[in-house]
């Protein structure tokens, strides 16, 4: 296994053979241990750490989700080798129970259709709950029923199958048989039936409610967005290379040189002597027909006549007749020569010319300019759009475009390859989701003569389920975040127009935390100034809010009234979120900014995001507009099964941050679904106290009782349980120990809370881990140090 532990070997973001999509956090891999690679040191350490690699039964490290699941990443979706099916390959006339009309024969089952609707089947061959592959080849199949396939009370197909090979995952519900229909009227041949056991030990997850999270980009995100930015060069300031040579005429080279031109002095000069129109000339292979160029170049010592550039007839500029700098957008060349064109009567000079590719991964149809971080396009002559292909059909996708300039009402949209519109899109920022009509193409439109002048352009995947796991990179690496049912008590967090003022100006437009344009600038104009909801809040609530400044750095008051002593805050040029716990003084009204009273050096702040919440510390952001909003619990338990644990002995290992020290009880354990045998952390109501608790047969064996000194940052934990051995680690050191004791029995279930389905641990989590074994005092400092 190599030092950082990927999920399910290499699933990509697809439906794997029927398990369903499995989505991938590209920056979430967390080391489960901090080693390096697998030679062994002189001291042993890192043949140690191999050793407990291979002897973990189960290991999350928070990398891989699907709808209503949290993925470990041992044991992965590993197809035991264990045949349960007898006779799978129909050798013999026996083993299975045959239904009127099927017969087996020269390594076939078959069923001739004339008995109505009719089974082949083996009996007991599922337990209850547990994941099966099911394989088999249909070797015909005539007629147009559909063929049931059952597994322990679960049915698997409905349909018709054609000849060929198939292959069904199913979670069963009882005990039961295997068994296959065969339908009226059709003859059902099939062979090579297979069953094998699945093992997983996946988290079943659950929450009901959006929530957002910190992305590895350090950007707050609703945790339904599921892929990053699909749109490339979607703020239109990429730019390519140089591609002309000695486009400032510093040597007399590189270019044709027809009569009447001559380079000298750092500059191209046409006298008037040629007798037609010329063409100064230089060959560039690389460019392409499908791309754009931006061509630059500057006239001087004009006289007479005009001069254009172009690389063919259908790439041309406009000409020019007077001293100027001037850029051309060129496409659909049909050559590789860039031409320098003065007619007869031109006279004056040419110097700093420049192509450069520009609009990189759009494509586009008409008149499209490309300029300085926005695109442009006219539709006078012909309907203009840009496009990428990134769309898949019956997918949902997050858009953004920001329009800047539109001459016609009614005439920019945004359509499929079709033509069929999406959106019509006005002048600001355009915010609204679309689901795929058809595959590939994301088309921005400008039609029937409009112009229209855009500077940025985003799509993400989103999805509507909600039982979807957060990965948060708040601390700069990936954790599962676990967090209770919380509600913004602020009506409007990021629209502060709605908001009170006095003394100050509101600007908006700013780039916030989450990649939008909805961040807030206040400017104090007078002495008593501030911005404030009325009556969203207690004085006990925690209170929290983003804000940076233009620049530099200074002091200033968020989130509740200048009188109260703990809120005033160092602000910087750089995003921060700022955090009160209580408004002692005076707390019924929440102040996103107050620029009164002692110790303000600042006059004007960026803000976005205000959330007061019923609670002693803050939660993840919760985006209101309008109402307040709720965010459900985060729930993850239920996993494993009886062949992951070991109840003689075994570690249980966690490495987790609590939200707060002493507030509530929160557990981590594995037990046998009820609170009477079980191996658990306990984190107490006691400020930095947690437990190592064993229970067997509804008796309590060990108490091993820790105080911490901050259990509010990541530690690492461990259990050693074996009778009469039992022991809890802390970062490194073996800290309590008792030596009396049986063992629990029955484990089968490891869980973010107790054994009875109660004190749910709210926190961070890096890595939980399960082994079979107690390990070695060497072994656990190496796990826990």
């Amino acid at each position: 296994m190599p030092n950082e532990i990927y999920h399910k070997s290499n699933w990509g973001n697809a439906n794997a053979e029927g398990f369903g999509d499995v989505y991938f956090d590209a920056a979430a891999t967390n080391k489960l241990y901090n080693h390096s690679d697998y030679y062994e040191n002189s001291d042993g350490t890192d043949k140690i750490l191999r050793d407990l690699s291979n002897k973990a039964s189960i290991v999350l490290t928070p990398t891989a989700y699907s709808d209503g699941s949290l993925n470990t990443v041992i044991p992965p979706y590993q197809v035991l080798p264990t045949e349960l099916v007898t006779n799978g390959t129909f050798d013999t006339d026996s083993d299975w129970i045959k239904g009127s009309g099927w017969s087996i024969s020269n390594g076939v089952a078959s069923y001739d259709g004339g008995s109505g609707t009719q089974p082949i089947k083996q009996s007991g061959i599922a337990q209850s709950g547990k994941t099966y592959k099911i394989s088999l080849n249909v070797v015909s199949n005539e007629g147009s029923g559909s063929n049931t396939i059952y597994l322990g009370g679960v049915i698997i197909n409905t349909s018709h199958l054609q000849a060929g090979s198939y292959t069904f995952f199913v979670t069963t519900n009882t005990t039961g048989d295997l068994q296959f229909f065969g339908r009226s009227g059709e003859n059902f041949v099939i062979d090579n039936v297979s069953i094998k056991e699945v093992q997983e030990a996946d988290f079943d997850f659950s929450r009901g409610s959006s929530a957002t999270r910190v992305n590895e980009k350090g950007l707050v995100e609703d945790v339904q967005i599921l892929s990053g930015e699909l749109v490339q060069n979607g703020d239109f300031e990429e730019i390519g290379s140089e591609l002309v040579t000695n486009g400032n005429f510093e040597t007399d080279s590189d270019w044709t040189l027809p009569s009447g031109s001559i380079i000298s002095g750092g500059s191209l000069n046409i006298d008037g002597t040629q007798t037609g129109t010329i063409n100064v000339n230089q060959t560039i292979t690389s460019l392409d027909l499908t791309k754009i160029y931006k061509v630059t170049f500057t006239v001087s010592n004009y006289t007479a006549g005009n001069v254009k550039v172009k690389i063919s007839n259908d790439a041309q500029g406009t000409n020019k007749t007077a001293n100027g700098t001037y850029t051309e957008y060129l496409s659909g060349m049909v050559n590789k020569t860039l031409s320098l064109t003065a007619n007869v009567d031109f006279i004056g000079s040419i110097d700093n010319v420049s192509v450069k590719e520009v609009g990189q991964n759009w494509t586009t149809q008409s008149d499209v300019t490309f300029g300085d971080g926005t695109v442009s396009m006219d539709s006078t002559s012909l309907n203009a759009y840009i496009n990428q292909n990134i769309l898949t059909v019956g997918s949902k996708y997050r858009v953004s475009i920001t329009v800047d300039a539109l001459s016609i009402t009614d005439k920019l949209d945004l359509i499929n390859g079709s033509g069929i519109p999406y959106k019509v899109l006005e002048v600001g920022t355009n915010n609204f989701d679309i689901i795929a009509t058809g595959n590939d193409a994301f088309r921005i439109r400008t039609k029937d003569g409009a112009t229209s002048t855009i500077s940025n352009v985003s799509a993400k995947l989103v999805t509507d389920d909600t039982d979807l796991p957060r990965i948060d990179f708040t601390d700069g690496t990936g954790s599962l975040l676990l967090e209770p049912q919380r509600t913004n008590l602020v009506t409007y967090s990021e629209d502060f127009s709605q908001w009170s003022t006095n003394d100050v100006t509101l600007e908006s437009g700013y780039t916030a935390p989450d990649g939008s344009t909805n961040a807030y600038k206040v400017t104090r104009t007078g002495t008593t100034a501030y911005v404030f909801l009325s009556g969203v809040a207690a004085d006990d609530n925690a209170r929290t809010i983003y804000a940076r400044t233009v620049s530099g750095s200074g002091d200033v008051k968020l989130t509740s009234h200048n009188l109260n002593t703990n809120n005033l805050f160092t602000v910087t040029d750089e995003w921060q979120r700022f955090e009160v716990n209580s408004a002692p003084r005076v707390g019924i009204n929440f102040y996103a900014i107050d620029f009164r009273g002692a110790g303000t050096t600042l006059d004007e702040v960026i803000i976005w995001a205000a959330q007061t919440e019923v609670g002693d510390y803050a939660t993840s952001y919760i985006p209101t507009n309008g109402s307040t909003v709720t965010r459900s619990a985060d729930v993850a338990n239920n996993s494993g099964n009886a062949d992951l644990f070991n109840d003689s002995e075994g570690v249980l290992y966690a490495e987790v941050e609590r939200f707060d020290n002493d507030t509530g009880f929160g557990s981590i354990g594995i037990s046998d679904g009820t609170n009477n045998n079980k191996v658990v952390f306990k984190f107490r109501n006691t400020t930095n106290l947690v437990w190592g608790l064993i229970k067997s047969g509804g008796a309590n064996q060990a108490i091993m009782q820790y105080t911490a000194s901050d259990l509010t940052v990541f530690n690492k934990l461990a259990i050693k349980y074996k009778e009469n051995d039992f022991a809890l680690w802390f970062n490194g050191v073996q800290v309590v120990t008792d030596t009396s004791g049986i063992v629990p029995t029955g484990l089968d279930t490891l869980h973010f809370q107790d054994g009875g389905a109660f004190e749910e641990f709210r926190g961070k989590i890096k890595a939980v881990a399960v082994f079979k074994e107690a390990l070695t005092d060497e072994e656990l400092q190496e796990l826990t140090s």
